[in-house]
């Protein structure tokens, strides 16, 4: 994706199907991009992954902020359960992600097993000479 770019999903929150739509408004590839709802059902939602090398693997930090609808209810239930909630929902997508990352670099690698070929290096054994026709 990339920025400007929109992206529309549904899912089932409270017992009921609610679509949101939020536009890329930052991108700083490989670094991060930072999205913002521009419909949906809170007042505002802006949501900023980063990403940064940690070990072998790369470290994903998920920031948000938000405003309920509806006013003064929106706050109540802000403090009664909605903060909660979005934070284990947040945690609940990036652990989904991070294993679809994983299974997606999983089958990569099989492919290559597959194909004979080296995993690095574009498929070029470079231990080897190259015959030239």
């Amino acid at each position: 994706m990339e920025k400007g770019d929109e992206v529309t999903w549904e899912a089932v929150h409270f017992g009921r199907k609610q679509q949101l739509t939020a536009r890329i408004i930052d991108m700083e590839k490989p670094y991060g991009f930072t999205d913002a709802m521009v419909k949906g059902a809170f007042h505002s939602f802006i949501h900023t992954h980063e990403f940064s090398e940690s070990g072998s693997g790369t470290l994903m930090k998920d920031k948000f902020a938000y405003k309920s609808p509806l006013g003064i209810l929106g706050k109540l239930a802000d403090r009664l359960f909605l903060a909660a909630y979005m934070e284990g929902f947040i945690v609940d997508r990036a652990i989904a992600l991070k294993n679809k990352a994983e299974q997606m670099e999983n089958e990569r690698l099989e492919a290559m097993k597959k194909s004979n070929l080296p995993a690095g290096n574009g498929g070029k054994d470079i231990g080897q000479p190259i015959d030239q026709a």
